[in-house]
């Protein structure tokens, strides 16, 4: 288990037994946290994923080449705090405003002792990685700045912590530990992979076809097909 440091000096809900009060507890939290924004997921992934196609068009259009990763980090990062925080990034002003690029280095150097980059010969990279762990200064600032942005943007989330007995501040941390541990970490590793296989299987025409005829019962015409797609 990382240090506490990196999580304000408390265990998360992640790192508890299950026959600890606090876990059962969190856990209902962080549930009612994810219902509660249910609505707000696919519209605001749908808004983040347009806006990220009209990037990685302009970037390529202008540089011949587009960050692909950093953007789906992003998009990922805003779609979250949308849905599990209910706050529009954008809206909110640049030196109040966590990034994905903070969150992201917060999870990896907890990570890294124990996956490592496997970059060097195992008998380095174990002496490098794996023998100490790295301390949370390096992402000290990013992670205040993130709780800060939880304690002043995301009250309507933590206010659900009432109904758990769960204190604001153990709420405040465990929520950006399942929004960046939990929920970014594995987003910001799968959605590049599948929309690269998508693109590689040459098949998103027909896949957007199958969705649009199967789930929301519209006849999809080639006009439709070219507007989703960006196809001038």
């Amino acid at each position: 288990m990382p240090s506490v440091k990196y999580t304000g000096g408390l265990r998360m809900c992640a790192y508890l037994d299950p026959s600890e009060e606090r876990h059962a507890a969190l856990k209902s939290f962080c549930f009612e946290v994810m219902k509660m924004g249910a609505s707000r997921w696919m519209p605001e992934f749908h808004k983040q994923m347009t806006a990220a196609f009209a990037t990685w068009e302009r970037n390529i259009g202008k540089q011949g080449s587009a960050d692909f990763n950093a953007v789906c980090a992003d998009v990922m990062f805003k779609t979250l705090i949308k849905s599990l925080m209910n706050v529009d990034l954008d809206t909110v002003p640049e030196a109040e405003r966590p990034s994905s690029g903070e969150l992201t280095a917060w999870v990896g150097l907890q990570l890294l002792p124990v996956v490592g980059p496997g970059i060097f010969p195992w008998p380095i990279d174990d002496l490098i990685f794996h023998a100490l762990p790295f301390s949370h200064v390096f992402t000290q600032s990013g992670y205040d700045k993130m709780v800060k942005f939880v304690h002043k943007y995301a009250a309507e989330s933590l206010d659900v912590s009432q109904k758990f007995n769960v204190s604001r501040e153990d709420a405040a941390h465990n929520l950006i530990f399942f929004t960046g541990l939990n929920a970014l970490g594995g987003f910001a590793i799968f959605l590049p992979t599948i929309i690269q296989l998508v693109g590689a299987s040459g098949k998103h025409v027909a896949l957007f076809t199958w969705i649009i005829d199967r789930h929301m019962n519209i006849k999809c015409s080639p006009w439709k097909q070219d507007f989703c797609l960006g196809i001038p």
